[in-house]
C-alpha cells in the first residue's frame, strides 16, 4: 500500500484507539482493524514480551497481522538495526546483487548512519520518485537516479532520519555499488 493511502488511515487509527474507540470504525479491513484493536489494548503486555526476547524479529512476527516484511519494519520503529525487505530495497538490492540487509548493512559502514536510516532514506527516495528501484533493479544507476523529483514528496514534513544525521557528513550515493561524495548542496549541522 502506497505511503499516500496508508498515512491518513494509519491516523484515523491512532486517534479512534487513542479516544477508546476501536479502529474497525475507520479501518475497512476487519482483519487487520481488529489486529490494531488487539496489540492496543495488549501493548504493555507485548511491549514487555518484546523487550524479553532474544529473537526480537520472531517475537514481532507472533503479532496478529505482523508478517515476515512487516517485522522488520515495526523493529526498525522500536529502535532495531534493521532494514525492511519490501519492494524498493529489494528492487535494490537486486540491483546491486545482495539483500536489503547486506546493502544497507554496507552503506551504513560506509557513510557511519544507521541501517535504519539508511533503510529509510533509501525507501523515501524511491516514494518520492528521487530514485526508480525498478529501473535501477534492470538498467542501473544513469536510468533510475532523477535528481528532480518527479512527484510532490509524499509526506513532505516527514524527516524519515530523524535528527540522526547530526555530526555527520552529507553524502550523494551513485551507484549503489560504487562511490560517495560529499554535496555541496545539502545542508550540513553546521549550517543550520
Amino acid at each position: 500500500m502506497r505511503v499516500t493511502i496508508a498515512g491518513p488511515i494509519a491516523h484515523k487509527c491512532i486517534a479512534a484507539v487513542c479516544a477508546g474507540r476501536s479502529a474497525t470504525e475507520v479501518f475497512g479491513h476487519p482483519g487487520k482493524a481488529a489486529a490494531i484493536d488487539a496489540i492496543w489494548q495488549q501493548r504493555e503486555y507485548f511491549f514487555q514480551g518484546y523487550r524479553r526476547a532474544n529473537a526480537k524479529l520472531d517475537f514481532l512476527e507472533t503479532l496478529p497481522w505482523i508478517g515476515k516484511v512487516t517485522k522488520h519494519h515495526l523493529a526498525k520503529n522500536l529502535g532495531a538495526s534493521a532494514a525492511k525487505p519490501d519492494v524498493h530495497l529489494v528492487r535494490l538490492a537486486n540491483g546491486d546483487q545482495t539483500t536489503p540487509a547486506r546493502l544497507c548493512r554496507r552503506l551504513a559502514r560506509l557513510t557511519d548512519y544507521k541501517i535504519q536510516t539508511i533503510d529509510s532514506v533509501l525507501w523515501r527516495a524511491c516514494a518520492d520518485g528521487i530514485l526508480n528501484s525498478r529501473k535501477y533493479e534492470l538498467e542501473g544507476w544513469d536510468a533510475a537516479f532523477l535528481p528532480t523529483p518527479t512527484q510532490e514528496p509524499s509526506t513532505p514534513s516527514a524527516n524519515p532520519a530523524g535528527d540522526e544525521y547530526v555530526g555527520k557528513r552529507p553524502i550523494a550515493v551513485g551507484p549503489l555499488t560504487g562511490y560517495f561524495k560529499p554535496t555541496a548542496a545539502v545542508r550540513t549541522p553546521n549550517s543550520m
